[in-house]
Formats: C-alpha cells, sequence, structure tokens
C-alpha cells in the first residue's frame, strides 16, 4: 500500500494494520492519495505528437496523415486541459485508435489505418492505450 500525501479532502486513510494484509494475501498494490496524471497525460500526449510528425511519407496512408493525426492529439489536450476526460478518451477509443489499429488486432496494416508502418504503428497504438489508462485514473 503506497499513499501519496496530501490525501484529497474527503480522503479515508486505509488502515494497513486492518485492510493490509488483505492487499498482501490478494497479491494486490494500492496507490492511494494525491495522484493528478494530468501533467503526465499532457507530456505523453506531446511526446506521441512529436512522434506523428517525425513519420516520413511512406510511413502513412496519406500525404498529410500526420499533421491531421497532430491536430486531432491536440484537440485532445484541449479536451484534457479542460477537465474533460470521459471526451478524451473516447477521442483516443472513437476516434485514434481506430487509426491504428490494424497491426494489433490484426496481424496487419489494415485499409483504413493511417499509419502504415507496423512499428510506427504499434508504438502509436500502445502509447494510445498508455493514455487511456491514465486518463481513467484521472476521471
Amino acid at each position: 500500500v503506497i499513499k501519496v500525501e496530501p490525501l484529497p479532502e474527503g480522503s479515508t486513510d486505509i488502515d494497513t494494520l486492518e485492510a493490509g494484509w488483505e492487499y498482501v494475501r490478494d497479491g494486490k498494490i494500492v496507490i492511494y492519495g494525491a495522484i493528478d496524471p494530468t501533467p503526465t497525460v499532457l507530456e505523453k500526449t506531446a511526446d506521441l505528437r512529436e512522434f506523428v510528425l517525425s513519420l516520413e511519407r511512406d510511413d502513412l496512408r496519406g500525404k498529410n496523415m500526420s499533421a491531421t493525426f497532430a491536430s486531432k492529439l491536440d484537440a485532445l489536450v484541449r479536451q484534457v486541459e479542460n477537465g474533460a476526460t470521459d471526451g478524451a478518451s473516447a477521442k483516443i477509443e472513437r476516434d485514434l485508435l481506430p487509426k491504428v489499429d490494424g497491426v494489433v488486432a490484426g496481424g496487419a496494416v489494415e485499409r483504413d489505418d493511417w499509419v502504415t508502418d507496423p512499428a510506427a504503428q504499434r508504438r502509436v497504438y500502445w502509447s494510445l492505450q498508455e493514455l487511456l489508462v491514465l486518463l481513467s485514473i484521472a476521471g
């Protein structure tokens, strides 16, 4: 059990002597307290945007795909900055992931994938999955 202080107002501290052994027995790890993943989401989104913009034309379905994808990531950042984490998650799930899921889901680049280089597609896909996890903590 890891407590990140200060505890947010209204939070209850875990009594590790009472509940701690259950977590150990069940093989669970608990992290609680002042956890705000927003700065990490913004940093990782900026890194992903930079990577997408660095892709070569041959790595993409069309000539403006990297700029368009980067623009979608910019919209995602605005949602996160405005506290719309559910909207940001929905954008990833419904808009961004379908454009980079062929290699992971089916083993090959699909016709609707924007990133056509398999290694680059995997990197973008798993970066988006990581953002989803972070956003679920923020939500």
